[in-house]
């Protein structure tokens, strides 16, 4: 299958218990397997968007990101997504 010119294949893993309840659910409602790419490069675009603001912070403060800044990024992501997702 031909890859896009701006996309690059990696290899990556999955709890497999998680990808077998996702591909099934996809194929039930008649959904190709392809929008898990689709959905993942989504979810790594909104990442990289949290991640380039808390750079910008470091930058800004001249302090290095910690642990806790990451998981609070993350967690603040994550809860913007549920907010979008409720809001559909």
């Amino acid at each position: 299958m031909a890859i896009a010119n701006n996309k690059k294949r990696y290899q990556i893993t999955f709890t497999q218990e998680n990808m077998d309840w996702l591909i099934q659910y996809l194929r039930s409602h008649g959904q190709p397997r392809t929008v898990i790419t689709a959905m993942l490069d989504d979810y790594i675009a909104a990442t990289v968007e949290t991640f380039k603001a808390l750079e910008q912070a470091e930058i800004r403060t001249g302090k290095t990101a910690t642990y806790g800044d990451f998981i609070t990024s993350v967690g603040n992501l994550i809860k913007k997504r549920e907010q979008r997702e409720l809001d559909i």
